[in-house]
């Protein structure tokens, strides 16, 4: 298989290949700019003779919409459907993102404008191949290939309406396309091809031609790029997770060419276990799920403060103080950071996190329960996340603020079931900024 090969550049090509590829994925997870691709073998580029039923570029998935998403902090893997297990993982940074068009933010208006050049790229093409010289002929036979593409088009919006265009017109450029003139329309039709040439009228809306696909076949799909080439876009990004691009794997991007990418990082993608392991004198983040719902379901229940929140929402509240603090280390720290969050011991830790539910007489409350569980910073000591009775407390590390201008903001437990709760953690957490 022959590659137009993008060069190799691995960052830190001394790192240790046992660390997962989670571990090397985290420091790049906030940025909207970074896109990740699996691999086969360590080579990525665009495959001229690429068969597949979408346009020929190189597929990718955006790492900020789906590193939460899909990271399995088990096997320290992306769980992402048909690629999870390839051997390798590219991390690829857009370099020029204005050019890249964005299906969820396509506009009606954005479709107009580009309805426009596609009916152009038709009416060429089609007067060099049927040997005709009269534009308005050529308009007719455009625009029933569009209608009908905007009427096959199963995603409704304006960029689905655009994407299937473009395929429409790609099947006709490859000859899979048959046309038929609508009833009433013949004498009109045969009088545009057989006579003057006229100057296109675009205000001319009405439609006299249906198309339909007279051929189904596979083949090179390079034809199919071009078009979103010629309309000025370098690569196509579903970010809404429409499946526009394709059905199953609904948030993905494709690029066209090598030169749109800048390789940043190169992971093997191996399941190997996080290398920050747990001890009964240390809890380190990240860990298992299940690890941290023990800890936060028990101590939530002999803290008393399931008098006022049920089981069922103290294990939805539990959730939310999970996603605190995966939110707290993908945002207050600095990427690439060597911080990380540690529950400091105490006599009931290991307890709490064994694999059975320990019951309150095991326990001397006043000796061995903790008033509060802090996920300190290891490197600031008033840093991280405490838990007690009324309140979740989220304090930043130094040299860093909420957009707010706090360093320090709280939240009462027994609301924090509620999902507008989350929205306001995630809300502090994900606009955390530099002080100045």
């Amino acid at each position: 298989m022959r590659y137009y090969e993008i060069a190799e550049a691995r960052r830190n090509p001394e790192k240790n290949p046992k660390i997962g590829v989670l571990d090397d994925l985290k420091q790049y997870a906030n940025d909207p700019n970074i896109f990740i691709s699996f691999v086969e073998i360590n080579k990525i580029g665009v495959n001229p003779q690429s068969i597949y039923n979408t346009p020929n570029g190189l597929y990718t998935y955006p790492l900020k919409k789906l590193f939460n998403k899909t990271k399995n902090t088990k096997t320290n893997r992306l769980d992402v459907p048909f690629q999870g297990k390839t051997p390798g993982v590219y991390v690829l940074r857009v370099k020029n993102p204005e050019n890249i068009l964005d299906l969820e933010k396509y506009t009606e208006a954005d479709w107009k404008k580009d309805e426009l050049k596609l009916i152009n790229i038709f009416v060429e093409q089609f007067i060099k191949k049927n040997q005709i010289n009269n534009p308005s002929a050529a308009y007719e036979y455009a625009k029933g290939l569009i209608n009908t593409a905007e009427a096959d088009a199963k995603n409704t919006t304006p960029g689905g309406i655009l994407w299937n265009a473009t395929r429409w017109l790609f099947f006709w450029l490859k000859g899979r396309i048959g046309f038929s003139v609508l009833p009433g329309n013949d004498e009109y039709i045969e009088n545009l091809i057989t006579g003057q040439s006229k100057p296109i009228d675009y205000n001319n809306k009405k439609v006299a031609v249906a198309a339909k696909i007279a051929k189904v076949e596979r083949g090179n799909t390079i034809l199919w790029s071009n078009i979103f080439k010629k309309l000025g876009y370098e690569g196509v990004y579903d970010s809404g997770g429409q499946g526009i691009i394709h059905p199953s794997e609904k948030t993905q991007a494709v690029f066209w060419e090598k030169s749109s990418l800048e390789v940043v990082d190169y992971s093997t993608n191996k399941p190997h276990p996080p290398q920050e392991t747990k001890t009964k004198s240390q809890w380190i983040w990240p860990v298992d799920d299940d690890y941290i719902k023990n800890i936060l379901d028990f101590f939530m229940g002999l803290s008393e403060i399931e008098t006022y929140i049920s089981s069922t929402s103290r294990t939805f509240s539990g959730k939310t103080i999970a996603k605190t603090l995966d939110l707290y280390s993908d945002n207050a720290f600095d990427p690439g950071s060597k911080s990380y969050l540690t529950l400091k011991n105490t006599p009931a830790i290991s307890k709490m996190a064994t694999d059975y539910r320990p019951t309150l007489k095991q326990y001397d409350i006043a000796k061995d329960m903790p008033e509060k569980l802090f996920f300190q910073v290891s490197d600031d000591p008033e840093a991280g996340v405490s838990i007690d009775a009324e309140y979740l407390t989220i304090t930043v590390p130094k040299g860093k603020i909420f957009a707010t201008g706090d360093t320090t903001t709280r939240f009462r437990v027994n609301y924090l079931y509620n999902p507008r709760m989350q929205s306001e953690i995630e809300f502090y957490l994900t606009n955390v900024i530099d002080q100045d």
